[in-house]
């Protein structure tokens, strides 16, 4: 019986560790953005966000939704209108304008659901929208539908 460990060069514990690595596709979860000035819907979509597999962020108005946008781009954001320092709307345009070509849907989240509030979210940059006040197992349509146009 000859000795084929002497022959036969085996790879390295941590070589065979890195390519099993490189062989798994690890996908990082999607991560969400609330900007929302009432803490309630902080806690609420959070919490179901959570549930999802989704890394969630909040911001406390529009301003501050800009300024983590300017760290890093979420995978998607979920925009109230009425804040102070800077509404939904300033806020979804300037965040539009950040991404560029980079896609980062934004789901409105307005008080009201009249024709011409709505014409504002789209106009400004937002991509679904769901009316207030609202369950939040409604909005898995809307995730799933920002997350297959990311996945």
């Amino acid at each position: 019986m000859s000795n084929l460990a002497g022959m036969v060069e085996l790879p390295s514990t941590s070589e065979v560790a890195q390519a099993g690595l490189a062989a798994c596709e690890v996908t990082p979860p999607l991560q969400a953005l609330v900007v929302d000035d009432v803490k309630t819907y902080w806690l609420v979509l959070r919490a179901h966000l959570r549930s999802l597999g989704f890394v969630v962020r909040e911001a406390e108005d529009g301003a501050a939704g800009v300024a983590v946008v300017r760290e890093t781009l979420p995978d998607v954001i979920l925009m109230d209108v009425m804040m102070p320092v800077m509404d939904g709307y300033q806020a979804a345009t300037e965040i539009k304008r950040i991404c560029g070509e980079t896609f980062v849907p934004i789901l409105f989240l307005p008080a009201t659901g009249d024709d011409e509030a709505i014409e504002r979210c789209i106009s400004s940059g937002g991509d679904d929208y769901l009316c207030k006040p609202f369950e939040p197992r409604y909005c898995v349509p809307s995730y799933k539908h920002c997350s297959a146009s990311l996945r």
